[in-house]
């Protein structure tokens, strides 16, 4: 029995400081977990303040971001009323798509400072808001060349057969037209030019019905003879037709010259017009080119001279057709040589003129 509770004794004695060494052990752990906890909840706190810093960074930036904006809007505002002197643009708002706060800033115009226009058909920054008067037109033409017969013919003069259809003519036109009438104050010009509808130009005289089309002509008129009569000179120096001893193939005459035209011009609707006027210029070279057969050979004879033909022009021009593209025609009213009483031609012009 001693043994017995000898051995009871000391099973409850090991017990008791198994149970003391537990909650010694326990007391650690929950000292260490409320360190932890604690060192956790200081670093939550420095994180709160670090991301109530960068809020307030955020906001003032946003702030500073948004002043910077009205301020360059105001500028932008300043500009559009220099370049373009109105102040009845649509009130618009520029910012109101923001995706951030922006009622600090005003949406009404300031009193002193016009709404910023749409820009409409233009861009900021050009200076000239007015249509000019006169423009600048680039034409070519080209066309039939022939001469007018007024000569009262008699027996034993030899008269030369153009061939209307292989002859022709080109011209280089550089003019200018000066639009006649009031400007249209109500349409912003922008250089001529529309960005949304580029086919289309901005034009305060775009109603404009009258015109005054000045500038000058380069032609080059080509005649050629359908027979066998070249033109010579006699020694008076009279121009004369005389027939080739060898058969013709090819009977060339070039004149060139140069000619100031003066027109009128007017429109009916917005793009058929027609021009009258007249023109005066000088003649600058001549020259024939025959291409003649001889003993089964082909030759070529080329002969520049002045051939008695008028040095100075002058005649009637005219014009019908749209704005773009029309037909034209020019008379000379001069004789087309200067000192032969025995031929009286006159030398026309017809065909078409592209303008732009």
């Amino acid at each position: 029995m001693k043994k017995i509770f000898v051995f009871l004794l000391f099973l409850a004695i090991a017990s008791t400081a198994f149970s003391q060494d537990s909650t010694a052990t326990i007391l650690d752990w929950k000292t260490q977990l409320a360190e932890k906890v604690k060192n956790l909840q200081a670093q939550l706190t420095v994180l709160e303040n670090d991301l109530a810093d960068s809020t307030h960074a955020g906001e003032r930036f946003s702030e500073e971001l948004l002043n910077e904006i009205y301020a360059s809007q105001r500028q932008l505002e300043d500009l559009s009323y220099q370049f373009y002197g109105r102040t009845d643009f649509p009130t618009e708002t520029p910012l109101e798509d923001l995706p951030f706060d922006s009622t600090f800033i005003s949406e009404e115009p300031s009193e002193d400072m016009p709404p910023t226009p749409p820009f409409p058909g233009g861009f900021p920054g050009m200076k000239n808001n007015k249509s000019p008067r006169t423009i600048f037109r680039f034409g070519f033409g080209f066309g039939f060349s022939d001469v007018a017969d007024l000569t009262d013919r008699t027996t034993g003069v030899l008269f030369p057969r153009f061939d209307t259809y292989k002859s022709g003519y080109t011209s280089w036109q550089l003019l200018l037209e000066n639009r006649l009438g009031k400007r249209d104050t109500t349409a912003t010009f922008f250089g001529g030019f529309n960005p949304k509808k580029p086919w289309k130009r901005n034009d305060q005289f775009k109603n404009n019905r009258a015109s005054i089309v000045y500038g000058i002509t380069i032609d080059r008129n080509k005649l050629i003879e359908s027979g066998n009569k070249v033109l010579t000179t006699k020694a008076t120096g009279e121009g004369n037709f005389e027939e080739f001893a060898s058969p013709v193939k090819r009977n060339e005459i070039v004149i060139n010259s140069i000619n100031l035209p003066v027109m009128l011009q007017f429109k009916a609707g917005k793009n058929i017009m027609f021009r009258l006027g007249g023109f005066a210029g000088v003649r600058t070279a001549a020259r024939q080119t025959i291409t003649y057969s001889e003993n089964d050979f082909d030759f070529e004879r080329i002969r520049k001279d002045n051939f008695d033909l008028a040095k100075f022009n002058y005649g009637l021009v005219a014009g019908f057709g749209w704005d773009g593209l029309y037909l034209s025609g020019k008379f000379n009213l001069n004789p087309f040589f200067k000192k032969s009483d025995t031929y009286d031609f006159r030398l026309f012009t017809y065909g078409l003129t592209f303008s732009m």
